[in-house]
């Protein structure tokens, strides 16, 4: 589908059941979601190197001295099995912390969308028109909601400055121009705030993309605002 054919609109409390699903999707159970990365990310960290070594002591036992009915063939098996069981436990939680994570967002700027970014912040969705299966000229037209991004602006919390949340955009729609429609838009909209001067975005090193997006845009990193949520390392952007 073309660009062109994706609509870009303020939230409606009637978008609410897809924009969940579309967090959760592009959070946790999507292709190319934040959980995934973080699990291949932690491929190459401490615990799975420790499990690797296991494993390919594990192997070598079993190389070596290929009985099961002895202890060494046991420990062989229990070493070689050792490194999936690390990986299972690393993705598990890290499906689990990002659940809870999700859930707690649910609960707090996303429980009533339109009030907690009401004017002058904001909360823009993409969308795309849809047709019923009624071939008839009353075919019913929806939409589906295939992105969506926050401007959060808190004068008594942060003079001046306004914050980007919650940008998702679904994963057979990435590399479309989506992400950076909606980016734009909410510049727009900030530049249009009296008293606002800045806006910042909180990023990790599981979100390669957004980084690339918003430093292809002009945006700077402000190397030493450097926060700790949950077990990601939050890196500010400013623009």
């Amino acid at each position: 589908m073309a660009s062109n054919d994706i609509y870009i609109r303020p939230y409606r409390p009637s978008d609410f059941p897809q924009v969940r699903d579309l967090f959760f999707e592009g959070f946790l159970t999507g292709r190319g979601s934040v959980a995934t990365a973080a699990t291949r990310q932690f491929l190459l960290k401490a615990p799975m190197i420790a499990g690797y070594f296991l494993s390919i002591c594990g192997g070598t036992l079993l190389y070596y001295l290929p009985h099961w009915d002895n202890i060494a063939g046991i420990l062989g098996v229990l070493l070689f099995a050792s490194g999936f069981a690390i990986y299972l436990i690393i993705g598990r939680a890290v499906n689990k912390g990002m659940k809870a994570f999700l859930e707690n967002v649910l609960e707090a700027d996303m429980r009533d969308i339109s009030a907690y970014y009401a004017t002058p912040a904001a909360f823009f969705v993409a969308t795309r028109p849809v047709e019923s299966d009624k071939k008839n000229e009353d075919a019913e037209k929806t939409e589906q909601v295939v992105g969506f991004v926050g401007l959060e602006y808190q004068p008594e919390k942060k003079t001046h400055t306004a914050e980007v949340r919650r940008m998702v955009v679904a994963p057979k729609y990435r590399r479309r121009g989506i992400a950076k429609r909606l980016v734009n838009i909410l510049i727009e909209h900030a530049e249009s705030v009296r008293g606002l001067d800045s806006i910042e975005l909180g990023t990790n090193e599981f979100q390669p993309a957004a980084r690339k997006l918003f430093e292809g845009l002009g945006w700077e990193f402000k190397g030493t605002d450097l926060e700790w949520a949950g077990f990601f390392i939050v890196r500010r952007l400013s623009g």
